[in-house]
């Protein structure tokens, strides 16, 4: 992610939100600015919102990381040739650590157990 400062991640959070009074022939313009394409005709408002978005966020905060990019090129790539993939996590979890998730407001906490000593 890149650095932005305050002023534009206000501006960009302001140009977000007036995403939502856009009719769909609307986004579907967005869409052919930022995409430089026809949005697919299928797409339903919502998630040609949720796309656009995601368009305006990457262009101003910078997108995927090139790693990520390729992973995520190679599980669709498995997908169209109905192929499992083997996706391998990077990092692991050592034993003793505390592990903390948020959800629907709730805080979760897992300790994971390091090797009989």
């Amino acid at each position: 992610m890149r650095n932005v400062s305050d002023k534009k991640r206000e501006k960009l959070s302001a140009e977000i939100a007036s995403l939502e009074s856009l009719d769909l022939s609307q986004l579907r313009a967005r869409w052919k600015l930022l995409y430089e394409t026809e949005a697919p005709p299928h797409l339903s408002r919502d998630l040609l919102r949720r796309a656009v978005a995601y368009r305006m966020q990457e262009n101003v905060l910078g997108g995927l990381k090139p790693a990520t990019r390729r992973l995520l090129e190679r599980v669709a790539e498995d997908a169209r040739a109905r192929r499992t993939s083997k996706v391998v996590p990077l990092r692991k979890v050592g034993p003793d650590r505390i592990l903390i998730r948020v959800n629907a407001g709730s805080i979760l906490t897992h300790l994971t157990q390091g090797a009989p000593k």
